[in-house]
């Protein structure tokens, strides 16, 4: 059988990819289903890998869920020419785990669009890739047009894609979050829309994610349908 392969992208860096993608990774695997996590590029930081590290139940080890490293918080496709990484590195590193995985869930670097390399992004190897795409958004101002913009790229071109978005409640919702669900449905009729509630603080913690999973699992399942 064919890896499936689900790529968690987001309208911009902090959108809730790294939490949707843990939710989702203990979501799956504690159904039975053999689920294992990506993060191919960490810039400034490695914790987010660290995480998805945790929740593979450290199946792979870390420099294989994060191959690429940068000690700046630049975006991967700013850095230096000598540290560039090749799209087609890319492609050979996801595809070689995908045998291992069903499915593999590959968190994006920042937003859709954000360069990866002198000449690629995220939307590249999505379509590259025919992956499956869930889009982490957050409830907040602003983000009916960044939703809007990620999926009228996808659907340009991938127009038969399924769309996935979860709208990510935040501390302090603003008055937009009580409107922002009914107007992407409104415009996206054919996308799959699931509001998922702010878990707090300490969200990504170990014992959140697990209570997380548990709590969300009707709403996570419908993003991440996928049988044991």
């Amino acid at each position: 059988m064919p890896s499936k392969i689900i790529i968690i992208t987001g309208t911009d860096t902090g959108s809730g990819k790294t939490l949707l993608t843990c939710l989702a990774l203990r979501h799956l695997r504690s159904r039975g289903v053999d689920a294992l996590g990506l993060k191919p590029f960490c810039s400034g930081s490695r914790s987010d890998a660290h995480h998805i590290h945790f929740h593979n139940d450290r199946i792979l080890p870390l420099e294989t869920v994060n191959p690429w490293f940068f000690d700046q918080p630049l975006s991967p496709g700013a850095m230096p020419k000598r540290l560039r990484v090749e799209q087609a590195a890319v492609l050979r590193h996801i595809r070689s785990i995908g045998p291992q995985a069903q499915p593999l869930l590959v968190e994006g670097a920042g937003g859709l669009m954000s360069p990866l390399g002198s000449s690629f992004h995220l939307g590249h190897l999505i379509q590259t890739l025919q992956a499956e795409v869930v889009i982490a958004a957050p409830n907040r101002l602003g983000v009916l047009n960044q939703v809007l913009l990620n999926v009228t790229y996808l659907k340009e071109k991938m127009p038969k894609l399924t769309i996935r978005i979860a709208l990510m409640d935040r501390k302090g919702a603003d008055l937009s979050s009580r409107t922002n669900a009914k107007i992407l449905r409104d415009w996206l009729p054919e996308a799959c829309l699931v509001e998922l509630p702010y878990l707090g603080p300490s969200a990504k913690t170990r014992a959140q994610i697990h209570s997380g999973a548990r709590q969300l699992k009707s709403k996570l399942q419908k993003l991440f349908p996928v049988q044991p």
